[in-house]
């Protein structure tokens, strides 16, 4: 996005300002943390991005909707997010990646959760060989990736 106002450029320039592994934006779209292990003049080693206290409601419908739009705009991650779950009676989603990194036995992808229509966090995570659960993992990307996800998935939560 080329708009030097938007929230993601906002948080990018808050980050250079305060630095520190948490960083928070609050618009009235609703409230944007961003978790990093680092950052530098070219990217962020992001470990997670949390959109909260989006003000309005999204019916279940929509919500499907602008997630499944979401995935075809946010093209420019080196995977796709899919929808592989979408609960009408609680308003909440999960998408991950459409076809997961796989390096050697373990499998890495990210992963989006929305909740209540009105949160999300997005993650990146790693399955080990033969471990029955996941482990985060940082991912890193470059600023303007950053500033654009970030206001695309306040644009797909926005009532």
């Amino acid at each position: 996005m080329s708009d030097d106002h938007s929230t993601g450029r906002r948080l990018l320039e808050r980050l250079e300002a305060r630095g520190g592994p948490v960083t928070e934006i609050r618009r009235p779209g609703g409230r944007v943390r961003l978790r990093c292990a680092d950052a530098d003049r070219l990217g962020v080693l992001v470990e997670a991005i949390l959109v909260d206290q989006v003000p309005g409601e999204v019916g279940a419908g929509q919500l499907r909707e602008r997630l499944e739009a979401l995935s075809r705009r946010v093209d420019y991650l080196p995977e796709r997010l899919a929808l592989v779950e979408h609960d009408p009676a609680r308003t909440g989603a999960l998408m991950r990646s459409e076809r997961p990194h796989c390096a050697g036995a373990s499998r890495e992808y990210y992963e989006l959760r929305v909740e209540r229509n009105r949160n999300a966090a997005f993650r990146r995570f790693r399955q080990p060989p033969g471990a029955a659960g996941r482990v985060a993992v940082p991912v890193l990307l470059d600023r303007e990736t950053l500033a654009r996800l970030v206001d695309d998935l306040m644009s797909a939560l926005a009532a």
